[in-house]
């Protein structure tokens, strides 16, 4: 059996898929959406394999396959990986319009028999409660996770050494947060990412950011020179963020990173709640909250050994 994924984001910036290659036993394929309908025919004539749909840019392509996958009798397993919900608070009708049709596309998915995976405990609630449909969690763990592994954390002396790694945009680095937290450490806030497309993002005249440039998750050595990693915001943001659970926690704990997270990000605070310490650094800015990694890392093998089973279970590869 082949697993095969299908996804419109390149290999190398897709930490989750290549977390998911790493988790099967069974051999693992990449189909890359560059040419959609030459990939469509190649996707139609698989037999018998599990089919996985990354995030809703690859929707149309699991219906067309749902259809056929029923016409000619192909026998695949289709799963698909929800990564992020549908979103209804878009300025403007084109992004509105685009909502109700990926709601749509996503709607008349769950009515077939495909089996669904997600990124956390909390879009799986809201997916049963929108769809009616049992979503399994995965998460994101590093490639080549270890049972065991992660090591010391890196020094909590006497300075501490931000950084922030990901997607670079005004919710996901907010400017006045990430100035106060730069005068505390008394350091500039390293920054390594993409800029998103859609953002207005700009380094310039911010001398409390310093821009490293891009990453591979397959790369994550340059965290070693930090001791904790930035995931805060100073407002409200929809349930993907408020139920989000990234790869780059796992990446940042795997490397001996502490964290500092709003407890906006419910998912990530309750999961964690027992690594808190709520008298360090930056614990009297109104809404952060400093998780010890060490802390976080005797939770991650229990972790990392369910979220794997339901990936297995899911595509059909437990032994």
């Amino acid at each position: 059996m082949s697993i095969y994924h299908v996804t419109k984001v390149p290999l190398e910036r897709s930490s989750r898929v290549l977390s998911q290659i790493d988790l099967a036993y069974s051999e693992s394929k990449v189909i890359f959406l560059d040419d959609f309908f030459a990939k469509m025919k190649f996707i139609l004539k698989i037999k018998g394999e599990t089919i996985i749909f990354h995030q809703q840019a690859s929707l149309l392509a699991m219906i067309l396959t749902i259809i056929f996958n029923i016409i000619k009798n192909n026998q695949n397993n289709i799963v698909y990986d929800m990564h992020d919900l549908v979103i209804f608070d878009y300025a403007g009708i084109y992004m509105r319009l685009r909502a109700c049709l990926i709601f749509i596309l996503e709607k008349t998915a769950m009515l077939f028999n495909i089996k669904v995976i997600t990124v956390s405990h909390g879009l799986a609630k809201v997916i049963k409660k929108r769809y009616n449909k049992d979503a399994l969690v995965v998460y994101n763990f590093p490639k080549n996770y270890v049972l065991g592994s992660v090591g010391e954390k890196n020094s909590k002396s006497d300075f501490i050494n931000p950084c922030y790694f990901g997607i670079i945009d005004e919710k996901r680095i907010p400017l006045k947060l990430f100035e106060e937290i730069s005068k505390k450490s008394l350091k500039k806030i390293d920054v390594y990412g993409y800029i998103n497309s859609i953002s207005k993002f700009s380094f310039s005249n911010l001398d409390f950011l310093n821009y490293k440039g891009k990453f591979s998750p397959e790369n994550m050595g340059f965290l070693k020179e930090y001791n904790l990693l930035l995931f805060v915001t100073d407002k409200s943001l929809n349930l993907n963020y408020k139920y989000c659970m990234p790869n780059k926690v796992f990446q940042a704990v795997n490397n001996g990173l502490d964290l500092l997270v709003s407890d906006f990000f419910e998912e990530i605070v309750s999961t964690f709640n027992e690594a808190i310490e709520p008298d360090f650094f930056a614990s009297e800015i109104n809404g952060l909250k400093y998780l010890n990694c060490v802390k976080i890392s005797e939770k991650l093998d229990n972790i990392f050994l369910i979220s794997q089973r339901n990936f297995l279970s899911i595509i059909g590869d437990l032994k």
